[in-house]
């Protein structure tokens, strides 16, 4: 049996490396951006310059041929569904028994027209590190438009590099999409006090707003890549629509990670691609027979303040617990039932360790047991004296 996966993100990667692992299918993966796999969380570090481009690798050249799994850096141009073929740029054509769809995201951009003079670029691709890189030697003022993840990245890329900047953000506060209403606070003030112009409630609609900026770093989300679908035929509506076994309507074509639709909706992040790689390798190998979602978990850092969350813990502040440290930039909330059943904890400044966090929340533990015991969750044997809730 040949599998064939277009997108060598962690979704695709992981279910050619999984499908090696237990079976002896033909696994080939194409990928237009970049000859080799690479950890896309990873990329801030090397345009900060902690990290060279050979450590965001997180497997040797050589480690593919011993697994067999063939590299094929190429763009699919087209996808016969019926046939399950594939046409790539170079021409030539690839025949599978089965496609896996792991195309992942693209940055959505700005609907406003911006002015000629500036250089405007986005933050997600391989390719985007050296752009960013060229952009800042000639920078005199930057501008940072979106208020999530990736636009915390690139503020601070640009911040470590002297660069004047604004970031310009929707809502009002960082990451306030996801975080309650005193955590976006929290951060917001936190990176004002790093020097940063933080504009919120402030929408981009027109080239004026962005002031003097010879940069923009458009960031304003991602949505999935299915342009390789639609022309395909097959059905999509918010990404590609996928059933429980991340079957879409054509047979033999599967779709996974950022680009796939769930019953339940769109589930993006690099933990879910991982999960879904792994669980769909199993399914096609006969070790599965449908994805159970685990407990969602997600992590990510605003300048340096560290940021996990375990569970569901909802933006709006409804039946939570928070504590904040008034003297150090950290807090914890935990998110409950009506009853009392902890469902959700996220914490910034504070590291938590996942057994326990998942532990908790799956056995529905009360509010009062987790605040009394969580010393158990904290990395920090020393902080544990210093948390009281």
């Amino acid at each position: 049996m040949h599998v064939v996966i277009i997108g060598n993100g962690v979704a695709g990667v992981t279910a050619a490396r999984k499908l090696r692992e237990l079976s002896d299918y033909e696994v080939t993966i194409v990928s237009g951006e970049a000859p080799y796999h690479f950890s896309r969380p990873a990329m801030m570090y090397v345009s900060l310059g902690q990290l060279e481009r050979e450590h965001i690798k997180p497997y040797r050249d050589e480690e593919w041929d011993r697994m067999g799994i063939r590299l094929v850096h190429d763009t699919c141009m087209h996808i016969d569904a019926q046939s399950k073929t594939c046409s790539l740029g170079s021409g030539t054509t690839m025949q599978a028994d089965a496609i896996v769809l792991a195309t992942g995201a693209k940055p959505r951009l700005l609907e406003a027209s911006i002015a000629s003079h500036r250089t405007v670029l986005t933050y997600s691709r391989l390719s985007d590190i050296d752009a960013l890189n060229v952009a800042i030697h000639s920078c005199k003022r930057a501008a940072v438009v979106g208020g999530g993840l990736i636009g915390a990245e690139v503020t601070e890329i640009l911040s470590s590099r002297g660069i004047p900047t604004t970031w310009f953000i929707r809502e009002s506060g960082v990451y306030r999409s996801h975080l309650p209403e005193e955590e976006s606070e929290f951060l917001t003030d936190h990176v004002r006090r790093r020097g940063i112009d933080v504009r919120i409630n402030t929408v981009v609609a027109s080239d004026d707003v962005l002031g003097d900026a010879d940069l923009v770093v458009v960031a304003i989300g991602m949505e999935p890549s299915m342009s390789l679908a639609e022309q395909a035929g097959i059905t999509c509506t918010s990404g590609i629509v996928v059933n429980e076994k991340f079957e879409t309507s054509a047979m033999g074509i599967f779709a996974i990670g950022d680009c796939a639709h769930l019953p339940w909706g769109n589930s993006q992040g690099w933990y879910v691609g991982r999960e879904h790689g792994a669980t769909l390798a199993a399914m096609l190998t006969g070790q599965s027979s449908e994805y159970l979602p685990s407990l969602y978990y997600n992590s990510a850092k605003f300048f340096d303040v560290e940021w996990q969350v375990y569970g569901t813990v909802p933006r709006d502040d409804v039946n939570t617990f928070l504590w904040m440290d008034l003297q150090r930039p950290r807090c914890l909330r935990i998110a409950h039932t009506t009853d009392g059943s902890v469902v959700g904890v996220h914490a910034l400044g504070i590291r938590l360790r996942q057994s326990i966090c998942n532990e908790w929340i799956m056995q529905g533990r009360d509010v009062d047991y987790v605040r009394r015991n969580i010393g158990a969750a904290l990395f920090d044997p020393q902080l544990s004296t210093r948390v009281c809730l």
